[in-house]
């Protein structure tokens, strides 16, 4: 199965990543979420995007970094009824 996996900064992430690839799974690309705020305060610091493209890097896949929406920006499915 083609997949794109969620990495964050964690070991858990990596590990749901690698047992995928284990299972036989073609994973084409990672996808990153990034408090867009915090990005900017940490420019001397590794962040969550320098981390996953670290791993994408070294997998050779693309990857894909976006700003997480606060959650005032979500939609309440449970009101929309």
């Amino acid at each position: 199965m083609k997949l794109v996996a969620i990495v964050s900064e964690t070991k858990e992430s990596v590990y749901a990543l690698i047992k995928a690839l284990r299972l036989g799974h073609q994973v084409v690309g990672l996808l990153t979420l990034y408090d867009d705020e915090i990005a900017h305060n940490l420019i001397s610091s590794p962040t969550v995007e320098n981390y996953a493209s670290y791993v994408a890097e070294c997998l050779g896949i693309p990857l894909f970094a976006r700003p997480q929406l606060p959650i005032s920006d979500c939609v309440n499915v449970q009101s929309a009824e």
